[in-house]
């Protein structure tokens, strides 16, 4: 998450225990220490199972275990794999 390339900043984090999504860009994140920390900016704020909108804030705070969160990069374009051809039975 600490890469230069801004397809990378903007995130949706999902949070499937609460039922929350988030989208935002990142603004810092903890990097493999205790506890697991990540702050976004310009958040809109949806609910997880329906996409319905609840507020938007200019930063969040999440402090949350990794494993149960999903991040997403929705600005990241397919690589050429992605139309790769299904594995041939042998």
């Amino acid at each position: 998450m600490n890469s230069k390339n801004p397809e990378l900043e903007w995130i949706i984090v999902r949070d499937n225990e609460n039922d929350i999504m988030y989208e935002g860009w990142v603004e810092l994140f903890s990097d493999g220490i205790e506890p697991d920390e990540i702050f976004i900016r310009d958040v809109k704020i949806y609910k997880n199972s329906t996409g319905e909108p609840m507020y938007d804030t200019p930063g969040l705070y999440l402090q949350r275990k990794k494993e149960n969160l999903r991040i997403e990069f929705p600005l990241l374009k397919f690589s050429e794999k992605y139309q790769r051809p299904d594995k041939e039975e042998k």
